[in-house]
Formats: C-alpha cells, structure tokens, sequence
C-alpha cells in the first residue's frame, strides 16, 4: 500500500459510512494523526483516526498535478 498524501484543514473527504465531509482540523502525527471532519450527511462532527478511517480526499475541480 503507498503512502497517501496527508489530509489539511480545509479539505473535502469522502467516507464509506459517513458520507463527504469538510476537514476541520488535524492533530497528531503517523499512527496518532486524526482528523475533525464535519459530515454533509447527518451534519456530524466526527473525529476519525486516518489510520482506520480510510477517507478518500476528493480533489477540487480543475486542479491538476
């Protein structure tokens, strides 16, 4: 499995449960890094172990690497 590219506040994620969601805040670092995500769906505000969480970034429209 690659290394992905890390999450920032401000990014658009999407969950298989939960749903898209706005990254509201990070913290932490490797196996401890997690992540504030607020979710479209139920209005939740989650926060989500990226170690477990399997989010996928969505990447904005336009924007090419």
């Amino acid at each position: 499995m690659g290394r992905e590219e890390p999450l920032s506040v401000g990014d658009r994620v999407s969950h298989k449960v939960f749903g898209e969601g706005l990254v509201l805040e990070t913290s932490g670092d490797g196996d401890t890094h997690s992540v504030l995500v607020s979710f479209t769906s139920d209005r939740s505000q989650r926060r989500l172990m990226t170690r477990y969480a399997n989010l996928t970034k969505i990447e904005k429209p336009g924007k090419e690497k």
